[in-house]
Parts: C-alpha cells; sequence; structure tokens
C-alpha cells in the first residue's frame, strides 16, 4: 500500500488534442517516473510522458485486496469488543 500514498490524482487537460481530449483525472506520469510504478511511464516519441495503466492495475487489485482483508480483521475486532461489553 504504501507505493499508492505517494501518488496523488491530478485534474488536467491535454495541450492538445493528440494525446486525449477534454478533463482528466489521473496520476501524472512525472510523478511515477520518480516512484515504484516507474515502469509504467511512456515516452511518446514527440516528448510526451503518458501511464501504462496495465502495468500498475494488478498492483491495485492487491492493494485492494490487502484494505479488504484489513478491513474485515478490524470489524471482527469491532465485533468481539462490542460482543465483550
Amino acid at each position: 500500500l504504501k507505493p499508492f500514498r505517494k501518488i496523488a490524482p491530478q485534474a488536467y487537460r491535454y495541450i492538445d488534442d493528440k494525446h486525449g481530449t477534454g478533463d482528466q483525472i489521473s496520476p501524472m506520469a512525472q510523478d511515477l517516473q520518480n516512484s515504484e510504478f516507474a515502469n509504467a511511464v511512456i515516452e511518446q516519441p514527440d516528448g510526451v510522458l503518458m501511464v501504462d495503466y496495465a502495468k500498475i492495475i494488478p498492483r491495485m487489485f492487491s492493494a485492494i485486496s490487502e484494505l479488504t482483508k484489513q478491513l474485515d480483521e478490524l470489524k471482527g475486532e469491532l465485533k468481539a469488543k462490542k460482543g465483550a461489553a
């Protein structure tokens, strides 16, 4: 989970329509370059940095699974405390 704490999505709009249109919300490729997700950054021939989400999504599923496990454990602890009271 730690790597995800350092990455915050940003709202932005592409400078031109060549790489996308409309408002976007995503981690910035520049931020990912200096993180454990550096392998997910692709530099286009024109120098524009883009994020390869296929390299991030599996780790997101692992993080969700870990969070779910932690939540279940906390729910069990809370239930046990309520039962003991």
